[in-house]
């Protein structure tokens, strides 16, 4: 648990490429607006680059996804209330 399968894409890299998707193309706008601020110094491709391999993440995948689709309200074994004074 915990480890990335052999062969295959970390869970951080899968998340990268879930909100960034692959490379791809300025539009017009962005290319003019990075023109426009000096557009000199950009990195064409840092979309493409966002990850860094020196960041220490924790694959939490599973435990995350069950806290996140667990029903709302009171379960069997716990329940909440806000005291009344």
């Amino acid at each position: 648990p915990g480890t990335a399968r052999p062969g295959g894409e970390s869970t951080a890299e899968q998340t990268l490429r879930a909100l960034f998707g692959g490379p791809s193309a300025r539009s017009a706008s962005e290319t003019q607006i990075i023109g426009s601020a000096d557009g000199l110094r950009a990195d064409p491709g840092i979309r493409s680059q966002v990850g860094s391999p020196d960041t220490q993440v924790v694959d939490k995948g599973l435990v995350v996804r069950d806290i996140l689709a667990a029903p709302e309200g009171d379960g069997r074994e716990a329940q909440a209330a806000i005291p009344t004074s």
